[in-house]
């Protein structure tokens, strides 16, 4: 997987920002100006928003146990 980054996406109340994703993860961020960066992807995010992935942690129990036996 290449290092890609992106460039002028909304991120918050900012109206431009960056991110950097390297090996899959991501690498660095910031507000306004992407550094200058070569051998990387650029992807110009331009009218997108940049938003941490949202993980569904709803669970009814584990290890043998279920949260309906209140116990």
């Amino acid at each position: 997987m290449g290092d890609i980054l992106i460039t002028n996406a909304v991120v918050g109340e900012h109206t431009r920002g960056w991110m950097l994703c390297q090996d899959g993860s991501i690498a660095a961020s910031g507000l306004d100006s992407a550094p200058t960066m070569s051998d990387v992807e650029i992807l110009d995010a331009t009218g997108k928003w940049i938003l941490p992935g949202l993980i569904d942690v709803h669970v009814h129990g584990g290890a043998g146990s279920d949260t309906m036996d209140a116990t």
